[in-house]
């Protein structure tokens, strides 16, 4: 498999990012802690959608879709399976699929929150566990009260904290980001290619320094579970 990468996430543990995270967190769009589910192609079918309630979720539960798939392999989908509190997708390795979820209050809209917590928050924050490197691409749909769409293509992300300024969405100037009712992340995977999302939040905008070498593979191996806010105490 071509661009693999399969290991946690050291950089997410360094102490200066987690100390930027952490004082400006406004909103959770998901951590994943709970509303679990475990989807498979094709069992689940394509164009399918299931609704599961979440309270770790922002308006309280999450839409999941398989939009697309090519290939005759399987895929799964799942969150908060067997106590992982993360967010994973998985195609066999003879597909690609589209699949995406969905944070709207089951259609009926999430009151138009502001996701800038009066200007507190710039940014979307993600904490990646795992990601097949350059062949798999997230897109991120914020959607106002007025149906106005704001946009985010996220490429050759890596593991660690990933944080992406919303001024940088496409149609920002546009769109609302303190009147809300919709956030979408779609999951675009190419074949056999993973995906695990340990969080989903708004923040400042951050800078996470590279990791500094395999040393720190070892010690994120340590003190993932120290990170892990979602984990109960």
């Amino acid at each position: 498999m071509n661009n693999r990468l399969k290991t946690l996430a050291a950089g997410v543990l360094l102490a200066g990012a987690l100390g930027a995270s952490n004082q400006a967190q406004a909103f959770n769009i998901d951590t994943f802690d709970n509303g679990e589910f475990t989807l498979n192609y094709p069992t689940f079918a394509i164009g399918a959608t299931q609704n599961t309630t979440a309270t770790s979720a922002i308006g309280g539960n999450r839409t999941l879709a398989l939009e697309s798939k090519t290939g005759n392999q399987s895929i799964a989908i799942s969150a908060d399976a067997f106590d992982s509190n993360a967010l994973s997708v998985a195609n066999g390795p003879g597909v690609s699929s589209v699949t995406s979820v969905t944070w709207n209050n089951n259609g009926a809209g999430l009151g138009g929150i502001d996701l800038t917590d009066g200007g507190a928050s710039t940014a979307l924050l993600l904490s990646i566990l795992t990601i097949d490197q350059g062949n798999l691409d997230l897109v991120f749909s914020v959607t106002d009260t007025s149906d106005n769409v704001a946009t985010k293509a996220l490429n050759g992300l890596d593991v660690g904290l990933q944080s992406f300024n919303f001024n940088t969405f496409a149609n920002y100037g546009n769109t609302n980001f303190s009147l809300v009712k919709s956030i979408k992340l779609s999951i675009l995977a190419g074949a056999a290619s993973d995906l695990t999302l340990d969080l989903i939040e708004t923040n400042k905008e951050i800078t996470v320094p590279e990791p500094a070498g395999l040393a720190l593979l070892g010690l994120g191996l340590a003190g993932f579970s120290a990170f892990r806010k979602k984990k109960s105490a």
